[in-house]
């Protein structure tokens, strides 16, 4: 699918955090010209985790998180105010409407699908050896207490900030 997405225009920027806190790389000066000089509030889809102002690039101030599927739809439609139910994401090569509908599979495709990609043995392997196999993280000298041990001077104890906001 990578090929097609490529061809269409699209570029993997990066994975997991790469793309958190303006780190998929610069836009296009025109891009940022256009944004800058018409006051536009640009328009990111991301499958992540997380929601904030800047989130994909400073110059990107609406983020909208959603399913990846759904977030390749609304990019190939070009538009992230698409009806998916009433309105086509775009035009097919003889110029009739595609609608999301007619290519969204099925529940029984998806749980095909499951059943032939996902097999217990896979994550059986992956993780035999979770609580052995890294010898740095088991190298990690920890104490017995059930909580992170928190220093009372820390600025990141949840007591000191909250008495500081209070007095301030």
């Amino acid at each position: 699918m990578l090929d097609a997405l490529v061809e269409l225009g699209f570029e993997v920027v990066g994975y997991g955090c790469t793309t958190c806190i303006g780190n998929s790389g610069p836009l296009p000066e025109a891009v940022v010209q256009a944004i800058t000089s018409a006051d536009l509030v640009a328009a990111a889809v991301l499958s992540g985790n997380r929601n904030f102002e800047g989130r994909i690039h400073p110059y990107v101030r609406a983020n909208f998180l959603c399913l990846s599927t759904i977030g390749g739809s609304v990019c190939a439609a070009g538009r992230v105010d698409l009806d998916l139910v009433n309105e086509p994401l775009g035009m097919d090569q003889k110029d009739q409407p595609v609608y999301l509908r007619e290519i969204w599979p099925s529940n029984q495709e998806i749980q095909q699908a499951i059943a032939q990609a996902v097999q217990p043995q896979m994550f059986e392997k992956k993780y035999a050896n979770v609580f052995s196999g890294n010898e740095t993280w088991n190298a990690i000298q920890f104490g017995e207490a059930v909580l992170f041990p928190w220093e009372a001077d820390s600025t990141y104890h949840p007591g000191a900030a909250l008495l500081r906001w209070h007095t301030a």
